[in-house]
């Protein structure tokens, strides 16, 4: 008996042996062997946790608005780069080869890079026939159609695709009215609203007195005049001393603040921006208070200048504005 008892107590021992040996293998040599095995569950577990984040990708949006009193490109940006410092618009002739120009400049304040609208006036122009691409820069870009003198190449940071604005009838009321001119920009409030059910009529007759009308406020611009002396509509105010613009297939010419001294302007224009220039016409008393245009019909509406303007006083060149930028039309 005590025989057997010694036999199977060390087959036991054995088993047990056998049992320990194995699970020293599990855990200690093979994954010594497999270090990457080892730090899977680690890494798994810290790869969900930091996931990259997609970056948002900036938009541009271009709407011509259709109004009886005139009309306007719409422009609504959203997630611009964080350096951004405004916003080259530049158009040209679609089925055409002579390139794209750069036709306004919109200058941004920080707080408008994340998003922000603008609102062009373009009178009673359409722009048909013109596709448009934008880009967002940081720096001075004084060199454009809205500005004065050479200006400085600014860095471009993101550049749009190429896009045909939309057109609305109307103004639509997701789209806000902004008398922003070219060189600024002008973020709209958000409303909001909630219609209620209306209550149920009362048994009681009551009557009501009729809620006063709001009148219409004074249109604001520049003035637009017929042929009659009219005025046909009105235009963006303008912020630079010196202007040139397409307006009801006519090419409008404008000027404000000039020196007090001056008695008469000259409007030279030029197919090179460094000229020779030649002289388009003379205006005698033009005017240093306010703004003041004057519309010209020719055969040279398709025909893109340059346009430059002298102030004199008497024959005296006191002030030189431009060259302004006009692509034909």
């Amino acid at each position: 008996m005590k025989a057997l008892f010694s036999k199977y107590f060390i087959i036991v021992i054995w088993v047990v042996a056998l049992g320990v040996i194995g699970t020293l293998f599990v855990f200690v040599v093979e994954p010594s062997l497999n270090p990457a095995r080892q730090g899977a569950g680690n890494n798994s577990t810290a790869a969900a946790g930091s996931a990259p984040v997609a970056p948002v990708t900036p938009s541009v949006e271009l709407t011509i608005v259709k109004t009886k009193a005139g009309n306007s490109l719409y422009i609504q940006w959203a997630n611009l780069p964080g350096n951004t410092t405004g916003l080259n618009i530049f158009r040209g002739l679609k089925n055409s080869t002579s390139g794209w120009s750069l036709w306004k400049t919109l200058t941004l304040t920080p707080g408008e890079i994340a998003s922000g609208n603008a609102s062009i006036g373009l009178g009673r122009a359409t722009l048909a026939g013109y596709s448009f691409y934008v880009e967002a820069i940081s720096g001075n870009n004084n060199g454009t159609s809205t500005g004065n003198g050479a200006g400085s190449n600014p860095a471009v940071l993101w550049t749009s695709s190429v896009t045909d604005p939309a057109v609305a009838t109307s103004t639509p009321q997701s789209i806000p009215t902004s008398n922003t001119s070219p060189t600024g920009t002008q973020t709209p409030s958000s409303t909001s609203s909630s219609t209620s059910p209306a209550p149920a009529p009362s048994s009681t007759a009551t009557s009501t007195s009729p809620t006063p009308t709001t009148p219409p406020s004074a249109p604001t611009g520049t003035p637009y005049y017929s042929p009659k002396m009219q005025i046909e509509g009105y235009g963006s105010a303008q912020t630079n001393n010196f202007w040139v613009q397409h307006v009801d297939q006519k090419i409008q010419i404008g000027w404000q603040n000039l020196p007090p001294t001056t008695t008469s302007i000259v409007i030279l224009r030029s197919q090179n921006q460094n000229g020779p220039w030649a002289a388009m016409l003379t205006q005698q008393n033009p005017g240093v208070n306010g703004a003041y245009s004057i519309q010209v019909v020719d055969n040279t509406l398709g025909v893109p200048y340059y346009y430059e303007m002298n102030a004199l006083a008497g024959n005296t060149v006191i002030a030189t504005y431009g060259p302004v930028y006009l692509p034909g039309n």
